[in-house]
This record gives structure tokens, sequence and C-alpha cells, in this order.
């Protein structure tokens, strides 16, 4: 056997005793976790294990249950299968997925992430009301870049969306397609919703980000939503208000 076999096959072991016979705690205990991230329950190994909840900021992932995935090897990569949280209840975070990271970079697969809409306040700059409905993100491929992305093909729906103003206002189903433009997150909004909403919203990084498009609200939405649609400027000759932030 060739030398270079020997290596391979040595470092082969090394990360398949690794995963499948040290417990994950004992790696955990070896890491210094930033102040924003807390978790209990951890047990399993790198291989297979579960946490009974993460704290990261505001955002709490409970049953969270993780699976190497054995072929991202063949790929250079590590891989994991992700699940958690409940996805028949809609108050909770859940999800599932395929996150890999090495020699193709950071990347998910098969991803899809659930999260009440009431979630996204701590995250406006402005306090707003009551936020109906639930955010569903599905991506096939999200594979990192500077700033922000590689590649990305995805949907991200706003279901049973809707808020409350003097009483429940309902936005129905607000759809947009995610792609990768420039390096850059961009979701394209088409205009087939109630709020008329039409454009694209562009993520550079966690405090650079926008909009330009256009709201034209259904006439059967009620009148409080046209006269607060009305104050961001002059209707024009389509019935449409522009928005550009």
């Amino acid at each position: 056997m060739s030398k270079v076999k020997i290596v391979v096959l040595f470092i082969v072991s090394f990360v398949l005793f690794t995963l499948t016979l040290v417990p994950i705690s004992l790696v955990a205990s070896k890491l210094s976790l930033p102040k924003n991230i807390a978790y209990q329950g951890l047990d399993g190994t790198l291989w297979q294990g579960e946490i009974d909840a993460v704290q990261v900021n505001n955002m709490l992932f409970e049953n969270v249950r993780w699976q190497f995935e054995f072929s991202s090897l063949l790929h250079g990569n590590l891989g994991f299968d992700i699940k958690f949280g409940n996805a028949r209840n809609s108050q909770q975070l859940s999800g599932r997925g395929t996150v890999s990271s090495g020699l193709t970079g950071h990347q998910l697969r098969d991803f899809v992430f659930r999260m009440p809409a009431d979630g996204v306040k701590p995250f406006l700059p402005l306090p707003v009301g009551v936020i109906a409905g639930r955010l569903i993100t599905t991506i096939e491929v999200f594979q990192i870049g500077e700033p922000v992305c590689e590649q990305l093909n995805g949907e991200f729906v706003w279901v049973k969306a809707g808020t409350d103003i003097n009483g429940p206002i309902s936005f129905g189903t607000i759809t947009s397609t995610l792609l990768c433009e420039e390096n850059k997150l961009v979701a394209k909004f088409d205009g087939n919703n109630l709020l008329g909403i039409e454009g694209s919203a562009v993520i550079e990084s966690a405090k650079k980000y926008g909009f330009d498009g256009f709201v034209k609200p259904d006439v059967s939405l009620p009148a409080v939503v046209h006269q607060g649609v009305g104050m961001l400027g002059k209707m024009d000759n389509k019935g449409k208000y522009k928005i550009k932030l």
C-alpha cells in the first residue's frame, strides 16, 4: 500500500472515529460560545445527537437533532441533516435541511425554515402592532459568499399574512422568489398579492438592506390600509405607490 493511501486511510479513520465515538458534550466543553448563544440538554455524538433547546438572541430553537451525512465526505465536506421544532406548531421555530462545510464552501441544501411572523418584530427598525401569520423560507441551495452569497435558489412565503389596525386585517399569502445577484441576497415580489407588493428587496449585510418597488393595495382592503399607503407619496397613473428604502 502506498504512503498516500495510508495517509488517506488514516485521515478517514480518524474522522469517522471522532464523529461516531467522541461525545458531543466533550467537544462543546472545549468551545467558547458567543454571549448571545446558550443551550441545554446536549446529548449524543458528532455523528448523531440532539439538544433540548438553543437560545440565539431572541430566537429559541427546540428539540434540535442532527445526523451526519456520510455522502458529503465524497465531496470533501462535512455535512449534517438538521431538524428542529414542531412543524405543526405555528408559534414555534421549526425546520429541516442539510448543512455542509468544506472544500466547496459553506452551503444549505433542501432547507425549510418556519417562524411566526410576529417573531420578526424585535428586528424591525420601528415599533409595529401585531403581525399575523407564518413566515416560511424554502431553499433548494444556498452557497455562502462575500458579502452574502455565491448561489441561491429558493422562495419566501408569508402565509395568512395580516396585522391589527383598529381590528384584524388579512393580506392573504405574500410570496417572493429568492436568488443571488452580484453576491447579494435578493427577494423579488411579482405584485400578485393583496398589498400589490412588486419589486426587489436586497440584503447586502445585517445592517445594509433596502427595497425598490411599488405597492398597490387591493380594493377589498379596508380604507385604513389605503390611507396608510397614501402617506408614502403620490399615486401614479396605474394606482401604484413608489417605495424606495
